[in-house]
């Protein structure tokens, strides 16, 4: 396969290709601290610092690959750290939402990524090893694209289980049930119904203190 006829969606070729380079490059350097915070050119309104702690955390093959277009392809570097800190806005967001579908987003996340790297490295050396590791990840992205699903259905099921259950239990003796319901019913219309006001007692008047102000009369 020719590097000008391979493609991968979403990202220049040259990028990818560069950064399946750094990953078998001995002498790649790791990223620093300083690169994170380094000025680029591209795509704007991007996080480097917290992108590349994103790549830090979650998927650490990325960091010298970063560092490599950093070096070599500024704006390739940019355009990396844009995708990176759209994805970490986005599982943020997820996180914050529907905590439950985090873990599973970030592991499909992880996933597509180590498969563009693999292409990437299938685009300029291939080998039937790195065929058969492609071959795993789509496997285990399939799975992981899955496990929502799976979720989602098992809650559907606990839910319609609970549903055939009341159902049963009511058409297995439903007077019994509607006594229960009245009985509900009326403890909840007691409750809400207010009690009357106890007898006031009278109040008696106070007499006035050697410094109360006394009453005068009225004028005749």
């Amino acid at each position: 396969m020719s590097r000008a006829s391979f493609h991968v969606p979403g990202r220049p070729i040259a990028g990818i290709a560069l950064a399946a380079l750094s990953c078998v490059a001995a002498a790649a350097e790791p990223i620093s601290t300083s690169t994170a915070g380094a000025a680029v050119q591209g795509p704007a309104a991007a996080d480097p610092t917290a992108a590349v702690a994103f790549a830090v955390a979650h998927h650490p093959e990325l960091v010298p690959l970063l560092d490599r277009l950093r070096k070599e392809a500024p704006g390739e570097f940019a355009a990396a750290v844009a995708d990176l800190d759209r994805t970490r806005e986005r599982l943020a967001k997820l996180r914050d939402k529907q905590p439950e579908r985090h873990e599973a987003a970030l592991a499909e996340w992880r996933l597509s990524s180590r498969i563009r790297l693999t292409l990437a490295r299938l685009a300029t050396n291939p080998s039937a090893e790195a065929e058969g590791e492609l071959r795993e990840l789509v496997r285990q992205r399939a799975e992981a694209r899955l496990a929502p699903l799976r979720a989602e259905r098992d809650r559907i099921t606990a839910r319609l289980d609970k549903i055939t259950a009341q159902l049963e239990a009511f058409d297995r003796d439903p007077d019994a049930a509607v006594a229960a319901e009245f009985e509900a019913v009326r403890a909840k219309a007691a409750k809400a119904t207010p009690r009357p006001n106890a007898a006031r007692k009278p109040t008696v008047p106070t007499k006035p203190g050697p410094n109360s102000p006394q009453a005068q009369p009225a004028p005749l």
